[in-house]
């Protein structure tokens, strides 16, 4: 290995971002999680994860009450 390529290495290694997660919520098409992945890597993330709510129309209902008590207050 040669100098230029080890100082190219150390400085991507320390660029790295350990203390940021990047979190996806309900991404539809597999091509789309690969894509996030790939640019989380590329940026130095480590940690991605996927959310899918077991019961979407649950979720939503208590989004829109969460909504609802933001908007009385």
């Amino acid at each position: 290995m040669n100098s230029k390529r080890y100082e190219r290495i150390c400085e991507m290694l320390a660029r790295r971002q350990p203390d940021l997660t990047v979190c996806m919520e309900q991404v539809h098409k597999p091509h789309n999680v690969s894509a996030v992945i790939r640019t989380a890597d590329a940026v130095g993330v480590h940690e991605v994860h996927a959310v899918w709510p077991e019961q979407p129309d649950a979720y939503h209902g208590l989004r829109r009450r969460g909504q609802q008590q933001l908007g009385a207050g």
